[in-house]
């Protein structure tokens, strides 16, 4: 149970960028729904084959969560909630042969909820996510820690180029020439290179996705296992 839990914290975590969830477990499936601190992205995943009773709860830091679950062993079960006088889940206890830890929930009313697109845009290019990309994009982002952006350059005449750090004055930049398919126009359209890249680390594990552009500005990737669903939508950056 430890490694799907954890697997599945750390897909929606994206590395600390997510603190505060809530999460709905129901007949073995935990469902979330997440935004990171600055707005950039928003995302909606599930997870199957989770041994917990049903409940609905708020997650305020999740980081002291992932420190909790990493005290106890792989045998790691869930064993309990606890209650307060009015039936109230205040916490959930999971345990392995020998350890045991009790992590507090935070009230669901001090986190955000994060509301579903009214309506999915068109999506004019797409691009294919595979091993070498993503080792690709993780590696460039790392040679510029501080970029904050990648912007994509669209092109009907061959491959399309991904810059990361691209900026209107010289500067250090990494540009990836990618396979795009184009339908329609498309401008020049940035995105948070730091949310992108935490995407793409945390779901290294899959090697076969495509990134989806639109013009109205958001960019959607899907990553699916037999166990875990992710939906990420990156949120377009103006000011570059």
């Amino acid at each position: 149970m430890k490694e799907k839990l954890v697997t599945f914290i750390n897909k929606y975590h994206l590395d600390g960028l997510v603190e505060s969830v809530k999460w709905d477990v129901s007949k073995k499936h935990i469902s979330v729904s997440f935004v990171t601190a600055d707005k950039s992205l928003i995302g909606f995943g599930k997870t199957k084959g989770i041994e917990m009773e049903d409940a609905k709860f708020g997650i305020f830091t999740t980081s002291d969560l992932t420190k909790l679950l990493d005290i106890l062993d792989d045998d790691m079960e869930f064993d309990s909630y606890n209650y307060n006088d009015d039936d109230a889940i205040t916490s959930v206890v999971f345990k392995d042969k020998t350890k045991q830890v009790k992590f507090v929930f935070a009230d669901q009313k001090a986190i955000s909820s994060v509301d579903a697109l009214d309506t999915e845009p068109k999506y004019q290019l797409s691009i294919k996510i595979d091993e070498d990309f993503i080792n690709n994009f993780i590696k460039g982002k790392n040679a510029l820690p501080n970029a904050e952006t990648f912007t994509i350059i669209p092109s009907k005449k061959g491959k399309s180029d991904l810059i990361i750090g691209f900026q209107n004055i010289n500067t250090n930049t990494v540009k990836l020439k990618v396979d795009a398919e184009i339908e329609g126009e498309i401008s020049n359209i940035t995105f948070s290179a730091k949310s992108f890249k935490s995407v793409l680390s945390t779901n290294k594990d899959i090697k076969d996705a495509v990134l989806y552009v639109s013009e109205d500005g958001i960019a959607k990737i899907e990553f699916k296992d037999k166990e875990n669903d992710f939906t990420y939508y990156l949120a377009a950056n103006d000011s570059e």
